[in-house]
């Protein structure tokens, strides 16, 4: 949409400031295992905040072999088959800054019911610095093999 004549004339002539563009996904490349995380932009609706998903494999590592073939062939890529753990960066409110990650729960059993989410991490935006908490005991109840890939 265009401006008016009185917006124009209210900004001193000059065009609005660009607004930012956020993409709504974002691929991360880890290495030693070789992995790909897609994180996931959603937004939210009325009465919920954004939030931002990503998944890391609950086994990341190749068992160890001796067979000649298993040593020759390169690291195989993470099968969709392999379980994995969701997590959700989630904005607390919509005006603040506030930032909770969480392991999002399983379902059980195939039913609606889920295990409750678990909060792993927590961030704060000040107006100097910002602080990134994390919780060392829900992070060991974390089952996800490559714990280097999760920290970062």
């Amino acid at each position: 949409p265009t401006l008016s004549t009185a917006e124009i004339r209210a900004q001193n002539g000059q065009p609005p400031p660009p607004t930012p563009i956020t993409p709504d996904t974002v691929t991360l490349n880890l290495y030693n295992p070789d992995s790909q995380v897609v994180i996931r932009s959603k937004p939210g609706s009325w009465g919920k905040s954004d939030s931002w998903e990503f998944e890391l494999p609950e086994q990341s590592f190749r068992a160890p072999s001796a067979s000649k073939i298993d040593l020759d062939a390169g690291e195989p890529p993470i099968s969709d088959l392999v379980p994995k753990a969701v997590f959700r960066w989630k904005k607390e409110s919509r005006l603040g800054r506030e930032m909770t990650c969480y392991l999002v729960g399983k379902s059980v059993g195939g039913k609606k019911s889920k295990e409750p989410d678990i909060t792993v991490a927590m961030f704060k935006e000040g107006r100097h610095d910002s602080t990134v908490t994390i919780y060392e005991p829900n992070l060991r109840r974390v089952d996800v093999q490559d714990q280097k890939g999760l920290d970062i």
